[in-house]
């Protein structure tokens, strides 16, 4: 089955193929073309993930290239991004980190640490071409933390506010918003892929197929949605080939604002987002806020959630909806419990020679009971 592209990603991708570079040098746009079609075949690659990258993940890796060659070429002059120096680019970035240098509409960069994950992966590629040639470079990159400083926003909502905005929606969007919370599935671009043959169990189960996933195919459990989904595909008569949804993404996100709006207000949510920038996006975070709790095991959540990294979970939830749980048994010191775990052995080991002298005691009765009523007897005994 062919996989929906909700954001054109590989038309754009084919566009950019076929345009003249501009805004940067000569050398530079020679040197990002040949990077990003390196990466689209998947060569030269040198990290822990091999292979091509995907439409999405290479205009990504256009832009934030493009955009440190053009401001390397604003501070430095330079025009080759290969020739800069190791202090260039550390200056580079604490200009962006700092405020010094913004963005085209004046504000500051949110998250530097993207540009430089972008850049030494670029720098990589670049050594490893390098050597190929018989020129070896140096790692100027070594020192660079990508380590991300941004928190992230979202609209935070909880399952109770979930439940009065789908009050305020219509059928489709009422079905959508429900799916989205229980399934904690990635939209657009996993979600709008599911077919009615992706359900087994009677909309028990739900199968994220490999090919449309981000990171793994998975099946995970339906847990609040079944109902609403099994009605759905019935009342819309859905064959086992069709498409779950077929709206347009802008649409669904307009029609979420305006619930967000409605339900959630202008004030700023618990997840540093207003309530009325309410979009599908939103539902992943708050769905992985709402089962954090409820899983036993993070290796499970991880699973459901298609994240390959724990530091995922802190990310998309801020450990929002999290309780504390402690109580008087977990306050016991580990030599206190040691303790009361030998007495309790004690206990039993006392309990079970003490039932065992009661089954003798219960075997000889009858004998002595004998003995007694027997004059007779007692009187050879004596």
């Amino acid at each position: 089955m062919q996989k929906i592209d909700p954001y054109k990603s590989r038309q754009r991708f084919e566009e950019w193929k076929n345009q003249k570079i501009t805004e940067i040098s000569k050398s530079n746009a020679e040197l990002l073309r040949n990077y990003i079609l390196d990466m689209e075949k998947g060569i030269n690659t040198n990290g822990t993930v091999k292979g091509p990258r995907s439409p999405i993940k290479l205009l990504s890796l256009v832009y934030r290239i493009k955009k440190i060659m053009l401001l390397a070429e604003n501070k430095f002059k330079l025009k080759d991004l290969s020739r800069i120096t190791e202090e260039q680019i550390h200056d580079l970035f604490l200009d962006m980190h700092s405020g010094k240098i913004v963005k085209a509409n004046k504000q500051p960069y949110k998250d530097v640490a993207d540009y430089i994950k972008r850049f030494k992966s670029f720098w990589h590629w670049y050594m490893k071409r390098s050597k190929k040639e018989g020129k070896m470079i140096l790692d100027i990159t070594t020192d660079l933390s990508a380590e991300s400083r941004k928190k992230p926003t979202f609209v935070y909502f909880t399952n109770e506010q979930l439940e009065k905005m789908m009050k305020e929606a219509d059928y489709e969007t009422r079905v959508f918003m429900i799916f989205l919370f229980d399934t904690g599935i990635r939209s657009p671009t996993e979600a709008l892929n599911i077919r009615v043959s992706d359900f087994t169990g009677d909309f028990e189960e739900l199968n994220i197929r490999e090919e449309i996933a981000k990171t793994f195919g998975r099946k995970i459990r339906l847990m609040m949605s079944r109902d609403h989904l099994r009605t759905y595909v019935r009342e819309n008569h859905l064959k086992e080939d069709d498409l779950l949804f077929t709206f347009q993404s802008p649409a669904m996100n307009k029609r979420l604002k305006l619930i967000g709006k409605k339900i959630l207000g202008k004030n700023t949510t618990l997840g540093r987002e207003i309530g009325s920038n309410l979009t599908m996006y939103d539902f992943r975070h708050s769905s992985a806020c709402y089962w954090l709790p409820r899983y036993k095991s993070r290796s499970a959540l991880l699973y459901r959630f298609g994240w390959t990294q724990e530091k995922e979970i802190h990310y998309y939830t801020e450990l929002l909806g999290m309780k504390d749980t402690i109580t008087e048994e977990d306050m016991l010191m580990n030599v206190t419990k040691t303790e009361l775990e030998k007495e309790m052995v004690r206990m039993r080991n006392e309990m079970a020679l003490v039932q065992k002298q009661l089954e003798k005691r219960k075997k000889l009765d009858p004998i002595i009971n004998r003995i007694l009523n027997n004059p007779k007897l007692l009187s050879k005994l004596g």
